[in-house]
């Protein structure tokens, strides 16, 4: 993976939607073993907002739907088979068909 030593910073206007979002794919990389709803609760507990369960009922729901969707899909991209050698964009692509 890389040294133990290295900083990352992530970091955005609030500290709560990209910056939550970039932390809990840092944290997937990191630990692959640990299941998807465990990071993420993880995360909502450090003051991220919480993706994968948008409220339906909020204004910006089809912001947070789509963030959702999308922290979901990093996570199965990162579990998929590494023999498929797909980059991202080409996975993503695929998975849209």
């Amino acid at each position: 993976m890389g040294p133990d030593n290295v900083w990352l910073h992530f970091h955005c206007h609030a500290g709560k939607s990209r910056t939550g979002i970039f932390m809990a794919i840092y944290d997937m990389v990191r630990n692959p073993d640990v299941p998807f709803e465990d990071i993420m609760l993880r995360h909502a507990m450090t003051g991220s907002s919480y993706f994968p369960y948008a409220d339906p009922n909020s204004e910006i729901f089809d912001v947070y739907a789509l963030r959702a969707k999308r922290i979901l899909q990093a996570y199965e991209y990162l579990h998929r088979d590494p023999s498929d050698g797909a980059s991202w964009m080409e996975w993503l692509a695929r998975e849209a068909e």
